[in-house]
C-alpha cells in the first residue's frame, strides 16, 4: 500500500505570561521577524516568505526565532520592540519549546509572538512520520514502528483526520470491576471477576489496566495473571491513602489483543512495534503527565512583557513509563 503520513506527539511547553498581548493586525513597528512551515532557520527570518532561489526568507521556528531575539540582547542591539509573526500552517515541535526570564521584553520595548495577518499557525507537538501500511483482516490495517520495536518510543494516544481515536479497551463501555479491594502490600493486586483478564496478556507486556478509586487513578501493566485463584498483579505499589476502603473498585483493560474489536479503536504492540487501526491518516500522541502545574512549570520559565496572539495549538499531551503510574 501507499505511504501515509503518520504524526506522533511531544511534550510542548509554551509559557504564555499574563503580561501583553498584541493583535495581529497592528502596524509593524521595531524589530520584524517571520516564521513559516516552509521557513528555513538558516536563514535571516527578516523575509515574510521565501525568497526567489531560496537564498532567504522566514525561520521554521520559534526556537530560532527567540535564540534570535537573545542574540540581540547580547550585541546590546535590544533597543525597540520586537515582532515575530507566525505564518499559517502547522509547526510540528520536536522538542519542548522554553521561555526564561531573559525570553522578557520591557514595558518600553515588548515582545510579542502572533499570527501574521489572518492566518492561522497550529502548534503541534508533533513528530512526522511516514511509514507502509499492509492490510490486516477485513477492516484492518497495521504498520511496523521501528522506533517502537527498539524500544526507542511508545505512544498512548492517536489522532485520525484531526479526531482523538481510543485505544483498544475492554468493556467498550462502562467498567469492569474487581471482586473486593485492591491489595496494597507490595505490587498492587487485585481479584478479577471470571474471564475479564486472560493469562496470556502478561506476554505481550503493554496490556494494561485503567483503575479508578476516589480521587485517584492508575495505569499500569500487567505482570503476572493467577487464573485460579482470578488475581492479577501489576507493576508498582498503590499509595494506601488513595485505595484502602476502596471496594469494588471500576476499571477497564486497554491494549489487549481481543479489545480492538470496534471501528476507531487502535492497538500498539510493544515488542514487535506493530500498531494496528482501521483508518490511514492518522496522527499520534506519546501521554507525557506532569504530576502538578508547579514542577510541569516552575516559576523560573515565567517571562514578562512577553506574549503570544493567535496561535493554536493541538495534539499537546501529558511519558507514561513502561511501569506504569499512580495519579
Amino acid at each position: 500500500m501507499k505511504k501515509i503520513a503518520l504524526v506522533v506527539f511531544l511534550s510542548l511547553c509554551f509559557v504564555i505570561s499574563s503580561g501583553l498581548f498584541a493583535s495581529s493586525n497592528a502596524a509593524p513597528s521595531g524589530k520584524i521577524f517571520y516564521i513559516s512551515p516552509q521557513g528555513n532557520d538558516a536563514w535571516s527570518g527578516t523575509l515574510s516568505k521565501p525568497a526567489r532561489g531560496r537564498t532567504d526568507g522566514p525561520f521554521a521556528t520559534i526556537t530560532r526565532a527567540r535564540d534570535a531575539i537573545r542574540q540581540l540582547k547580547k550585541d546590546g542591539s535590544f533597543n525597540q520592540s520586537v515582532t515575530v509573526y507566525l505564518r499559517g500552517g502547522t509547526y510540528f515541535l520536536k522538542e519542548t519549546v522554553v521561555f526564561t526570564p531573559e525570553d522578557s521584553g520591557t514595558e518600553q520595548w515588548p515582545i510579542r509572538y502572533v499570527n501574521f495577518g489572518n492566518e492561522t499557525p497550529i502548534l503541534s507537538g508533533g513528530q512526522l512520520i511516514e511509514t507502509d501500511w499492509k492490510t490486516s483482516g477485513a477492516n484492518q490495517i497495521q504498520a511496523i514502528l521501528p522506533e517502537v520495536k527498539n524500544g526507542d518510543w511508545y505512544f498512548y494516544q492517536l489522532f485520525v483526520d484531526g479526531e482523538r481515536w481510543t485505544r483498544a479497551r475492554t468493556p467498550n463501555e462502562g467498567f469492569h470491576t474487581m471482586a473486593g479491594e485492591m491489595r496494597l502490600e507490595g505490587p498492587a493486586r487485585f481479584t478479577f471477576q471470571d474471564g475479564d483478564i486472560k493469562k496470556e496478556w502478561i506476554e505481550y507486556g503493554d496490556v494494561d489496566v485503567i483503575g479508578l478509586a476516589k480521587w485517584a487513578e492508575i495505569r499500569m501493566p500487567i505482570v503476572d495473571v493467577d487464573e485460579a485463584n482470578r488475581t492479577a498483579t501489576l507493576t508498582k505499589q498503590v499509595p494506601p491513602s488513595n485505595w484502602q476502603g476502596e471496594n469494588n473498585p471500576r476499571y477497564w483493560i486497554e491494549n489487549a489483543p481481543e479489545a480492538l474489536d470496534q471501528p476507531g479503536e487502535w492497538r500498539l504492540e510493544r515488542k514487535t512495534g506493530t500498531l494496528t487501526l482501521n483508518r490511514m491518516a492518522v496522527v499520534a500522541a506519546s501521554w507525557r503527565r506532569r504530576r502538578s502545574i508547579s514542577n510541569a512549570l516552575p516559576s523560573a520559565m515565567i517571562s514578562a512583557h512577553s506574549g503570544v496572539a493567535g496561535a493554536m495549538y493541538r495534539q499537546i499531551s501529558s511519558v507514561c513509563e513502561s511501569a506504569g503510574i499512580e495519579i
